[in-house]
């Protein structure tokens, strides 16, 4: 179950990533991770377009209930010391792409960072991330952003950096 969860005290900071749609079960995973390894911080991925994972609303499937979304952030806070940060995406599709209000419930719900794929979960990782939404979210938020898409380079990171004022 936990498999590549183990790390060396080297290696801090590091975070652990968990997944899922069920509230309960991302507590008892988030205070599991957090006893057993005691990483730095506690990740949910809320970004993953994968279809195995997004058929039972896991990864970017969570996108399709926000507020099923919110109850895990919640969950997975209250079972856990450690800083809680999410990964997502601009929307499940161009319909319901809402990068701002996404990231808002997510710090309304206890997210100490956010990090955004500026896809949404149909583009899957086809066009472009429209790292003019990151600026947007970035100016929203009190917490950090981390900027996600499209990173090929080192000069890439400098001048999306430049662009939006987070990092790539």
């Amino acid at each position: 179950m936990l498999e590549g969860a183990a790390f060396e005290e080297h290696e801090r900071p590091i975070g652990i990533q968990i997944y899922g749609a069920d509230p309960e079960a991302m507590a008892e995973a988030a205070g599991l991770v957090t006893e057993r390894y005691g990483p730095d911080f506690i990740d949910i991925n809320s970004g993953c377009p994968v279809k195995k994972v997004v058929k039972r609303n896991g990864g970017s499937g969570c996108l399709k209930d926000l507020d099923l979304m919110e109850r895990v952030i919640r969950a997975v806070v209250g079972a856990t010391h450690l800083p809680v940060t999410v990964k997502t995406r601009s929307g499940w599709s161009a319909e319901t792409r809402d990068p701002v209000g996404i990231a808002l419930r997510m710090q309304d719900a206890g997210a100490k960072a956010f990090t955004l794929h500026a896809r949404t979960r149909n583009q899957m990782f086809t066009g472009s991330a429209d790292w003019d939404e990151i600026a947007t979210v970035v100016e929203a938020l009190d917490t950090p952003v981390i900027g996600n898409g499209d990173i090929r380079t080192p000069e890439d990171i400098v001048r999306m950096r430049d662009h939006t004022g987070c990092a790539g």
